[in-house]
Parts: structure tokens; C-alpha cells; sequence
């Protein structure tokens, strides 16, 4: 079976389902477009991991890339389309969430006092509407 036709064949059926399906849908899309319409059987752990890794770094869209091409391989391999999943074994580390910052009383009166020293004649902001930005 082509990538394509199991991609169409997939997302119908999770729309049959009552699920809208969309952003996994274009997951897909994406998915079938990045290895072209090639035999399931003929798809690598490479190209696979080539299409999650992307561009961008890693976050928690390689999670749900991953996630959405689970349910793929478990509905080709269900109805004997794969003989076996493609996935590869292992997940990135995540890089640590984001600390905030919070500013000391001190280190916010500094950077208000500074932002109308920091407009200029060619600076289309004035300064109290910097500093109230």
C-alpha cells in the first residue's frame, strides 16, 4: 500500500469516528509530502526520524509528530499494511521548561527611568509611551 492511499485511509477513519482530525491530518499530510508516495514497507527509522527532527529545535512538537505517527503504524500494522513500525526507539530530552524572571523593585525603577533617555528624534515612540510599554 502507498504512504498516500494509508494516510487518506487513516484519517478518514479517525474521522468516522467523530474526531475532527485536523491538526494530526496535516501532520500527515506533511508526513506523505516529506518521503513522497512511497510503499509503506519502504519507509526507514531515517526518514522518519529525518521528518521529527525537522528543522527547529527540539519541543514538545517532536512529542506530538511522534504521537500522531504512533497511530499511524498501529492502524497500518492492525490491518497488515506494515509488518512492523518504523518508529525509532528512542525520545530526546526536552530541554528544561523556562525559569521567570521577576525584577526587583530596584531593577524596574532603572528601566523605567531609562526608557525616555532612550528615545530619539529618529525613534517614533515617545518616551512616556515607552515607558508605559
Amino acid at each position: 500500500m502507498k504512504l498516500s492511499d494509508l494516510v487518506t485511509e487513516y484519517v478518514s477513519y479517525k474521522r468516522a469516528l467523530g474526531l475532527r482530525f485536523t491538526t494530526d491530518a496535516r501532520t500527515l499530510v506533511r508526513f506523505g509530502r516529506r518521503l513522497g508516495d512511497v510503499h509503506v514497507e519502504s519507509v526507514t527509522v531515517d526518514q522518519v526520524q529525518a521528518f521529527l527532527d525537522g528543522d527547529n529545535p527540539v519541543s514538545s512538537a517532536w512529542t506530538r509528530k511522534r504521537t500522531t505517527l504512533v497511530g499511524l503504524y498501529r492502524f497500518a500494522l492492525a490491518r497488515g499494511y506494515a509488518s512492523a513500525s518504523v518508529l525509532p526507539p528512542f525520545r530526546p530530552k526536552l530541554p528544561p521548561p523556562l525559569v521567570p524572571y521577576i525584577y526587583s523593585q530596584a531593577e524596574l525603577k532603572r528601566l523605567l527611568d531609562a526608557a525616555p533617555k532612550m528615545c530619539s528624534r529618529s525613534m517614533t515612540l515617545d518616551g512616556y509611551v515607552l515607558r508605559t510599554l
